[in-house]
């Protein structure tokens, strides 16, 4: 009997992800709703942010940098992303442009190296503020010219649209984008990953619905009592 229900049993489909249709308006993923939850809990904090800090040695264009990270934010969609109340509901929207500048704060001509240091301390907490998820992008880019061959760059983002993996990622393809390199189309984005999510827990709900209704009427009405006894 237990063979024969086995063998009835639906093998399991691997479903890969897939663009997403062009939608105003995408869901959440299981993550991300947890981070929006946890982010409206205190909206003046700032545990969900991602800051940190690279001293860049040599010349640098403070305007080649800035156009790099515009060409960033368009290359990644979740850096054109904002978060607010959709009928009850957290929902993503993702923006085809997004205003953005770079902070850029001159200390070369500061002499004295202590009051310098503690400039430079000063700029780096105050720099790290709490995110309105409401307002893309959810991220922040500031330099500190230290000298003529030394600075400071600080980024800051919000975990919703980033994690340690990602952030290598966003790195790995700005350093390619300053040096003026082509990079391959993306193919997918996170928005994919979340409206498949989204559609395979809808799925797995209605399976589940379907295996519990299977296995009650397979143990209803008198079920058979199977003898462990040792003989």
């Amino acid at each position: 009997w237990l063979y024969q229900c086995c063998r009835r049993v639906k093998k399991e489909v691997f479903i890969s992800i897939r663009p997403a249709e062009k939608k105003f308006h995408y869901a959440l993923s299981s993550v991300q709703k947890r981070l929006y939850v946890l982010h409206h809990l205190d909206l003046n904090g700032t545990s969900y942010n991602m800051p940190f800090t690279h001293l860049l040695e040599g010349q640098l264009d403070i305007k080649k940098m800035e156009k790099t990270f515009i060409k960033l934010i368009d290359r990644h969609e979740s850096m054109r992303t904002s978060f607010r109340l959709l009928d009850g509901e957290p929902a993503q929207r993702i923006y085809k442009y997004v205003e953005f500048g770079v902070e850029f704060s001159d200390l070369s001509t500061v002499e004295e190296n202590q009051q310098k240091r503690n400039f430079i301390q000063k700029m780096i907490k105050d720099f790290v503020k709490p995110f309105d998820l409401s307002n893309a992008p959810l991220l922040r880019v500031g330099f500190i010219k230290i000298d003529e061959e030394e600075h400071l760059l600080m980024i800051d983002m919000h975990h919703i649209i980033s994690d340690g993996v990602s952030q290598n990622v966003l790195i790995r393809d700005f350093m390619l984008l300053y040096s003026e390199q082509e990079l391959s189309r993306l193919r997918l984005h996170y928005r994919d990953y979340s409206e498949w999510q989204n559609r395979m827990h809808q799925e797995e709900g209605e399976e589940l619905i379907r295996q519990e209704t299977y296995w009650l009427n397979q143990f209803s009405g008198e079920i058979p009592q199977l003898n462990l006894d040792m003989m």
